[in-house]
């Protein structure tokens, strides 16, 4: 009986000691968040063949951002002459009943008129602007602002046309018969009219390639032919002393110049209004590799053009 009181009294004395250590002890620190786990370090993107990969890649990064951060670019389209269901053909008139057959070169005169290569027409058509009277008298246009405005006044009545609009398609010069007869209107033959560019003062200059010519066309229909023999040949001069061989494309410099695409020579060919024909571009050797820049070793002299020069 006696000993059994002792083994309990020793219990209790050693659950009150082990109750103060418990209570004695440091508390815990409180659980953390689990630390976020490091980022992968950033990759470069291996090199391409040739070299110079990580900079080509770096340069398509930079132009995606640029393009990622331009303003959208909005290109209305709009049918102004010709019917998708009417099919190739002739026929002038209202811009939704016109014809054509095959239209190559397009040009806008300082009159709002579009001039229209008809290549397989043979005719050069010419769109005539929709007029508008706008109310009260508009102010005249400054020099060389005729097409930038919304509407164009055109004097005191206060007419203007309106930009991209067209009321009738008509035949400035041309017919159906093939030929290189010069004249007024209808009168006047092409075999293959393919380009065209208009002068400030409203003269039209047309290539006639099958014919290996360029032609004038004044604001009345008048054709002339400048330059060009008839036949395909190669050679500098003024009028029919100059030759080209199927000449192409046509344009108009800032100081009248008028610049061809001489195709079938492999050249470019300056030309002035009255006709005179000299070589710009070209030595006649189809090129066998792409050659760009000012001063290609296939220019024949020291290029002047406005107010730059190469040498």
């Amino acid at each position: 009986m006696r000993s059994g009181r002792r083994k309990a009294a020793k219990d209790v004395k050693q659950e009150e000691e082990v109750s103060k250590e418990v209570a004695e002890a440091p508390a815990p620190a409180p659980a953390s968040a689990p630390a976020a786990a490091p980022l992968p370090p950033k990759e470069e993107p291996p090199p391409t063949a040739g070299g110079g990969g990580r900079e080509r890649d770096r340069g398509r990064k930079r132009a995606r951002e640029a393009e990622e951060s331009a303003p959208p670019v909005i290109c209305p389209i709009a049918l102004v002459a010709g019917h998708p269901s009417a099919g190739a053909g002739f026929n002038d008139g209202h811009p939704t009943a016109a014809q054509f057959r095959g239209p190559m070169g397009i040009a806008l005169a300082p009159s709002g008129h579009l001039l229209v290569c008809d290549s397989d027409n043979r005719r050069l058509r010419r769109l005539v602007p929709l007029v508008t009277q706008t109310g009260p008298p508009a102010p005249p246009a400054a020099p060389g602002d005729e097409n930038r405005a919304g509407l164009r006044g055109g004097g005191d009545d206060g007419v203007a046309v309106v930009p991209g609009a067209f009321a009738k398609v008509g035949t400035l010069a041309g017919s159906s018969r093939p030929g290189t007869r010069d004249g007024l209107g209808r009168d006047a033959e092409f075999l293959d009219p393919c380009g065209v560019v208009v002068t400030p003062a409203g003269d039209a200059f047309v290539i006639d390639a099958a014919a290996h010519t360029v032609r004038r066309v004044s604001a009345a229909g008048e054709v002339r032919t400048i330059a060009g023999g008839g036949k395909p040949g190669f050679a500098d001069g003024a009028g029919g002393a100059a030759a080209f061989s199927s000449p192409g494309g046509i344009a108009l410099g800032p100081d009248g110049t008028l610049f061809i695409a001489d195709t079938g020579n492999h050249r470019i060919r300056a030309m002035s209004q009255e006709g005179a024909v000299r070589t710009f571009c070209g030595t006649g050797t189809p090129a066998t590799e792409t050659r760009s820049g000012i001063g290609c070793p296939t220019l024949p002299h020291p290029l002047r053009y406005g107010s730059s020069q190469a040498r």
